[in-house]
């Protein structure tokens, strides 16, 4: 799952990084597709060579949200479906978060401070929620999150440096909230059930955390201190 974790956001995160440098005669950079029926996209841009893509397309009712200052944050955002709601915050140096949904009544919040955050999500299903921060003093934290089913909920709170989370929902009605505090940890779990919970604390340095979860309303909590 690391290799997973680290290959997928790097490759798609750092290839929108770099797009506003590729455009030399612009300062921002930011593209919106519409095929859909009363959505919404809603981007800011400030400070310098910050870069969005947002697509909708198809369904309607979607809400996009894209919020970059400081300089060259990158965000990507794709819905399809009915009444989902995708926010991406960025403030920083060279953050990039790829968000994409597809079914009905999804919300997603990414809220990257820093440097260097990369962050992947996706939300296939009903009424699934997924909560990504970074702070502003950290650096170089990755995380991903894949939801597959209904009403499944993600939360990851990365500080510290060279953090990485992943987390896959596949099911119903899961939670797993993770903190990361440290720098250097690694977290990766899966859940295949239904109405399983997982808290997982990384309060220290270079600490590993692997769980999995293939039932139904099984609990799991892990910390992990200095």
């Amino acid at each position: 799952m690391k290799t997973f974790i680290t290959a997928s956001v790097s490759a798609l995160a750092l290839t929108f990084v770099a797009a506003p440098a590729m455009a030399q005669d612009v300062n921002h950079e930011s593209t919106i597709t519409q095929d859909a029926s009363s959505s919404t996209v809603d981007v800011n841009q400030g400070g310098k060579l910050q870069y969005s893509e947002v697509t909708q397309i198809s369904g309607r009712n979607n809400r996009a949200y894209v919020d970059q200052i400081g300089t060259t944050n990158a965000a990507m955002l794709v819905q399809a479906g009915v009444s989902n709601v995708g926010v991406i915050g960025q403030d920083g140096f060279a953050n990039g978060a790829v968000l994409g949904q597809e079914g009905n009544r999804n919300y997603a919040e990414l809220r990257l401070s820093g440097q260097g955050q990369e962050t992947l999500v996706g939300q296939v299903g009903n009424d699934n929620k997924a909560y990504v921060t970074t702070t502003p003093a950290s650096n170089g934290n990755r995380s991903l999150v894949e939801q597959m089913g209904n009403g499944n909920l993600t939360i990851i709170a990365q500080e510290g440096e060279g953090n990485e989370a992943g987390v896959l929902q596949d099911g119903d009605n899961n939670t797993a909230d993770i903190k990361q505090y440290g720098s250097y940890n690694f977290q990766g779990s899966i859940q295949g059930g239904n109405g399983n919970n997982l808290s997982v604390t990384q309060n220290g340095n270079s600490d590993l955390s692997i769980s999995s979860q293939s039932g139904n309303f099984n609990t799991a909590t892990v910390t992990q201190n200095r």
